[in-house]
């Protein structure tokens, strides 16, 4: 299934995952290009954007920011990774993306859409625009679309 996923991105499709599922407790490391493994699981609800990207667009940038989950994993970024997201108290990234092949990956360490109590919310502000922004991003590129 792995290499299923992999072979998914690389020929042009696009993937989002978060939490747990960039690499961390169990979970493969995917696209190791874009984002090599979660590091650290860490008790902290902030998160600041760093960079201009499609992913960041509308996040005031260098504004430590709350998210809902009460940790967050914090990522290491593969050769092609772009950080677009670090961790206030260590600098570590959590939240990369970028290309592989002809598609592209966001790796997103925060868990978006669930409460501390484990509670199923929709998301809202920055946390809701970060994934919205990285699914429009990893979707369909509008020159692969065309091609047969």
């Amino acid at each position: 299934m792995i290499s299923a996923i992999q072979k998914f991105v690389r020929r042009g499709g696009g993937l989002v995952t978060t939490h747990d599922a960039v690499g961390y407790r169990g979970h493969p490391s995917l696209i190791t290009e874009v984002c090599a493994k979660g590091v650290a699981h860490v008790r902290d609800k902030q998160w600041i954007a760093v960079k201009e990207h499609p992913v960041t667009d509308g996040i005031e940038l260098n504004k430590t920011m709350s998210h809902t989950y009460y940790d967050r994993i914090e990522l290491k970024a593969g050769p092609n990774g772009t950080v677009l997201a670090k961790a206030p108290s260590s600098s570590r990234p959590v939240v990369i993306a970028g290309a592989a092949g002809k598609g592209r990956y966001g790796a997103c360490g925060l868990l978006i859409g669930i409460t501390a109590g484990n509670k199923s919310i929709t998301p809202t502000g920055a946390e809701a625009t970060l994934l919205l922004n990285a699914v429009k991003w990893c979707g369909p590129q509008r020159d692969n679309v065309n091609k047969k």
